[in-house]
């Protein structure tokens, strides 16, 4: 099967309700109260808290690495030539080390194989980075090597020490547990054959019978015991009805078709839906949130905090509001925006939709909505780990488009779910902004959120932002 589920772009079929509700919304006086799973909640957490730990540690290597440059330098000459040596060297030995990396990580490239990521792991792969630079010193100019060398041995022992530090305290990157559905005997088999070739220990053994299972399995997801899912001598025929049940999970989900051999190798698991919340495409999108939520956050916080005056002086209330969307898996999360609308005439659940030269809107509200500065509160959702700065638009709980909630009436609508939603997107970039007032500019919309995730890469979303700043952002006849 292909890599991707189904091509996801294709809607075709009526939605089916999660068989699970992963929110309950109520509202008393005028405030939406809600709760989810706190299960669910925690898991997701727990994902973004393990990946900033490791950006954090990634970035003290890296400062790590450089000020020893400079304080070698200094020592041995009596200059810290930043610019003309310790720069171009640093540079030098982190892509090295990246290359490092890249080659030791793992034998097999599949993404369910063991990898090797242990402290003494990270620190040679530093130590190979500096060879060939030690290597030139000694043929050029045997007088610096001993700087170079002390620089070497302390930038290997700090990545051994912060690495062994972050193990121990169970902060560092761990992989969930893998559940296996299908066949009960062929399950097992696959299961003992995995052995010491996956990267992820086998935590459950699911017999698929019509679909019996399934409640259970998306239990284990929810509760953040499983974050890859491999199915095991299921017929091709079926593997469809069950990825409509679960593939708005944000989890990788594999195929084994034939697991009587002994020992079976990782190689024939074929990958049907990727999991982009973890693994090097979670830490990248992880990365890129989070510098570029800081930076946008300082190049914005004076417009927001003037947006929130003008809002403040126009009428009374919260200059901010809270609003309940779905969030990744389907879980219910709070956005913030700055408020566009008179607060006694607002709707915070989103049933009421936002129609054409609506009366609840305000003067400065209109503007705000029209150039997207209401939305920019929401980079605070970004660095917490709600959202990304790239992603299918969240939408409220309670949207409806033609009388009917968003959810039930488009096809294949909780694939949305897979990824977290973004301030931005490739539906916003391509015109679909505004008001979702017809069937077909629903599907149009959430066909394009489908294209986004089937085709992300680090690149999409870089070309997503650029596309952003230079303007695709504002929809002047938004009200």
């Amino acid at each position: 099967m292909n890599t991707h589920y189904r091509q996801l772009d294709t809607l075709h079929e009526p939605a089916r309700p999660s068989p699970q509700t992963l929110w309950n919304i109520a509202q008393e006086d005028g405030e939406v109260r809600f709760s989810a799973y706190a299960s669910v909640q925690t898991a997701a957490r727990n994902i973004v808290f393990r990946q900033t730990v490791h950006i954090a540690c990634w970035s003290l290597e890296i400062a790590f690495i450089v000020v020893l440059g400079c304080a070698f330098h200094q020592a041995w000459f009596g200059n810290a030539d930043f610019l003309g040596a310790i720069f171009p060297m640093s540079l030098a030995v982190l892509v090295l080390t990246h290359a490092a990396r890249r080659l030791v990580a793992e034998k097999d490239r599949h993404p369910l194989a063991l990898r090797h990521s242990s402290p003494g792991a990270a620190a040679l792969c530093v130590a190979a980075a500096f060879l060939p630079l030690l290597l030139a010193q000694l043929l050029n100019n045997r007088s610096e090597t001993g700087w170079l060398l002390a620089w070497a041995v302390l930038s290997s022992l700090s990545v051994f020490v912060m690495r062994a530090l972050i193990r121990k305290s169970g902060w560092g990157l761990a992989d969930g547990g893998v559940a296996l559905l299908g066949d009960t005997e062929e399950a097992h088999r696959l299961a003992s054959s995995f052995g010491g070739q996956a990267r992820s220990p086998v935590v459950a053994s699911l017999p698929y019978t019509a679909g019996a299972d399934i409640p259970a399995l998306r239990e284990m997801v929810e509760d953040g015991r499983v974050e890859t899912v491999v199915l095991a001598g299921i017929p091709q025929a079926e593997i469809c009805a069950i990825l409509d049940r679960i593939a708005e999970l944000p989890i990788a989900i594999y195929a084994y078709q034939d697991a009587r051999a002994t020992h079976a190798p990782i190689s024939e698991v074929v990958e049907l839906v990727p999991n982009l919340l973890v693994g090097p495409a979670g830490l990248t999108k992880r990365a890129l949130d989070l510098v570029g939520g800081i930076v946008a956050l300082v190049a914005f916080g004076p417009l927001i905090l003037v947006a929130a005056l003008l809002v403040k002086l126009e009428s009374p209330g919260p200059a901010f509001f809270r609003q309940v969307r779905f969030g990744c898996g389907g879980r219910a999360m709070e956005i913030w925006k700055l408020r566009s609308m008179y607060i006694d005439q607002g709707d915070a659940t989103g049933e009421v939709r936002t129609r054409a030269a609506d009366p609840r809107v305000t003067r400065v509200g209109r503007v705000l909505r029209r150039l997207s500065i209401d939305e920019l509160p929401q980079l605070f959702n970004v660095l917490r780990g709600d959202m990304s700065l790239v992603g299918p638009r969240p939408h409220a709980v309670r949207m409806k488009v033609e009388g009917e909630y968003y959810h039930r009436v488009v096809a294949s609508y909780p694939v949305r779910h897979r990824v977290k939603p973004g301030i931005t997107g490739w539906a916003q970039v391509n015109g679909s902004r505004g008001e979702v007032d017809t069937l077909p500019k629903a599907f149009r919309r959430v066909s394009l959120d489908l294209w986004y995730i089937s085709n992300w890469s680090l690149a999409l979303d870089l070309k997503i932002l650029a596309l952003t700043a230079m303007g695709r952002f504002a929809t002047l006849k938004a009200d």
